[in-house]
């Protein structure tokens, strides 16, 4: 009994841990950039890159510590089906989250409180929303783009699907584990809108997680989640492309449809992951139970010679 309550809160407190680090991280390199004279606003690519590169040298440093008594985070091989399933989720994922926001513009018509969350959104997540574009570097712009689709996904998912699940898993349920690592990942986005599907993504991605036992699973999904839903428009908004207004929407607009069109195939995928992990796991009880009973034939065979 000792031992399971003392097992409870050391993967408690290291799972609070790495949340700390994370946001520890965060503050630092907004105050260095400060001190060095960088505002973040106009930097945000700079910022970006430096924060969740500390960040991420941080975590894979407290993984390797902690790793040592008990491994956490899995590396499963997985099937090109799996990983085409994968891909699947993550353009449905974001047909999903794009139904979402447009019922939420929809009620914020009639729902003043909405309509002010719904504001903060957009400028949240505009990248110009503070700075005008002209004053912001291209350099940057490119920084900002490429991080948010590749390191942004990697240090999330370490932290989140990671180090959180992976220390939850020790001391619950899987299922219940990914509930609790889609709820902090939810709250960590903000008490907005962010946190509807955020919540709705922590779930998902969790899930994929534990049907594949693969930790480049939900990285591949957050991914791509990233790219559809900003890295992709904000290539298009560079002015230095010259991307003319109408192009831009039509793109935009076609891409929604793409959205739309796979969130049935992204079901049937995320089906198809299930049923592959059931199977999985009735295999193994399967196989468990044929060497439990060879182990007790030879028993008794032995006994009786």
């Amino acid at each position: 009994m000792k031992k399971t309550v003392l097992r409870v809160i050391s993967s408690c407190l290291l799972a609070l841990l790495a949340l700390g680090l994370f946001y520890l991280c965060s503050y630092a390199v907004l105050y260095i950039l400060a001190v060095l004279g960088f505002d973040s606003d106009r930097y945000t690519g700079l910022y970006c890159v430096s924060s969740y590169g500390l960040i991420m040298l941080f975590l894979w440093t407290f993984w390797r510590i902690t790793r040592q008594s008990e491994e956490f985070i899995y590396f499963k091989k997985t099937s090109p089906s799996q990983k085409i399933s994968v891909v699947l989720i993550a353009i449905g994922l974001a047909g999903i989250v794009t139904i979402y926001m447009f019922g939420a513009a929809y009620l914020s018509k009639y729902l003043e409180s909405l309509k002010e969350h719904l504001d903060e959104y957009k400028q949240t997540v505009d990248r110009y929303s503070d700075v005008p574009q002209e004053q912001v570097p291209l350099w940057d712009s490119i920084i900002y783009i490429l991080t948010t689709f590749t390191l942004v996904p990697l240090c999330e998912e370490f932290l989140f699907r990671g180090i959180i699940m992976g220390q939850m898993r020790k001391i619950m349920p899987v299922g219940f584990a990914v509930l609790v690592q889609a709820i902090v990942f939810g709250l960590m986005h903000g008490l907005t809108l962010h946190i509807g599907y955020a919540l709705i993504c922590g779930i998902v991605m969790g899930l994929v997680y534990m049907f594949c036992d693969n930790f480049w699973m939900p990285v591949l999904i957050h991914s791509i989640f990233n790219f559809l839903g900003s890295s992709f428009s904000n290539i298009l908004n560079l002015k230095q492309l010259g991307v003319p207004s109408d192009i831009r929407a039509n793109i935009s607009y076609t891409l929604v449809l793409v959205k739309y069109f796979f969130m049935f195939p992204a079901a049937l995928a995320f089906v198809y992951l299930w049923y592959r992990y059931k199977k999985n796991k009735e295999d193994e009880a399967r196989h468990i139970k044929e060497a439990a009973e060879a182990y007790t034939a030879d028993s008794e065979e032995a006994l009786s010679c």
